[in-house]
């Protein structure tokens, strides 16, 4: 159990970081 809540805070860390890159690249973009 405990692998798979740590697994599952890394997932939702990566998609965070991902939105924020994806604002970056909103922003670069206009």
């Amino acid at each position: 159990m405990i692998y798979i809540t740590v697994l599952y805070t890394n997932i939702t860390v990566l998609v965070e970081a991902a939105k924020k890159t994806d604002n970056i690249y909103v922003n670069l973009n206009i």
